[in-house]
């Protein structure tokens, strides 16, 4: 996530409407919205005057963490199912309840297929005559072979 959307998170966190942003910063509408979609860039001056106007830092707003990570720190990454529990954002707009749902079976429904390819591709390799009847059950083409059904399987789950 860019300055921008951290800005625009920011603002709409404060119950803040971009018109009210921009003119305390200073700014036509038109120059602030271009800030927040990240279309023109910042200058150290206004990046100053944003984070004083927002209260925070500007390493926040950059989103820069000045503590120094620890190695277990940075090799962990967050259960996406607590991150999808958090009040998520997506493009500097709150999810609502039914979309964080849907993420949620989608990326459920996702899971389950990915083991299930898993666990096919190693039945495949562990039973050289597995891709012989389903030739015989006429389930799949007589020209397919097992390295090449393992192969696309393997890619699918790349």
């Amino acid at each position: 996530m860019g300055i921008g959307q951290s800005i625009a998170r920011l603002r709409q966190k404060q119950g803040l409407t971009d018109i009210q942003a921009a003119e305390a910063l200073g700014l036509n509408i038109v120059k602030y919205r271009s800030l927040e979609e990240e279309i023109n860039d910042f200058t150290l001056d206004l990046l100053v005057r944003t984070a004083d106007y927002y209260q925070t830092s500007i390493d926040a707003l950059l989103q820069r963490n000045t503590a120094e990570p620890q190695p277990a720190a940075r090799a962990a990454s967050p259960d996406l199912k607590d991150v999808l529990q958090a009040e998520p954002y997506y493009d500097g707009r709150k999810l609502s309840a039914l979309e964080i749902q849907t993420l949620e079976e989608v990326v459920s429904k996702l899971s389950r297929h990915s083991r299930k390819l898993s666990a096919l591709a190693d039945l495949i390799k562990d039973d050289a005559d597995f891709v012989k009847k389903l030739q015989e059950l006429k389930l799949v083409s007589s020209k397919l072979d097992s390295d090449a059904l393992v192969s696309t399987i393997e890619k699918a789950l790349a």
